[in-house]
């Protein structure tokens, strides 16, 4: 079993990519493999409640990171820098996300087999 990590960093307002992403974490989870993803940069945005929904075309990204841990895709890591920079409280993130230090990232990245970015 291979080690997957999606590293998100589009905001969800900026085209499908985002969904896209996600949707390639739980096809590959499907096959497998021990996926996780990190959210950098604009990336932090997909894990706030989104204002209006209906602005994110084609996916509904709410929706989806709440399916993840259906395809057994419980590893998610946001970049702590990322959340300073936009200054978004942990208070407003998912629970089982996990706020780590650009050293974390880097060893993180560092251990996985494959890394799939946009």
């Amino acid at each position: 079993m291979k080690s997957v990590l999606i590293r998100m960093s589009k905001s969800p307002l900026n085209g499908l990519i985002s969904g896209e992403q996600l949707e390639t974490a739980m096809v590959a989870a499907t096959f497998e493999q021990e996926v996780s993803i990190l959210f950098i940069g604009d990336g932090v945005f997909n894990l706030l409640p989104a204002k209006k929904p209906k602005e994110v075309p084609g996916y509904n990204i709410e929706k989806m990171l709440l399916a993840l841990p259906t395809f057994d895709v419980n590893d998610l890591f946001i970049c702590e820098r990322s959340l300073d920079q936009r200054q978004i409280g942990a208070s407003n993130l998912p629970k089982n996300a996990k706020v780590i230090t650009f050293e974390e990232q880097r060893r993180l990245i560092k251990t996985t087999d494959v890394v799939l970015s946009a």
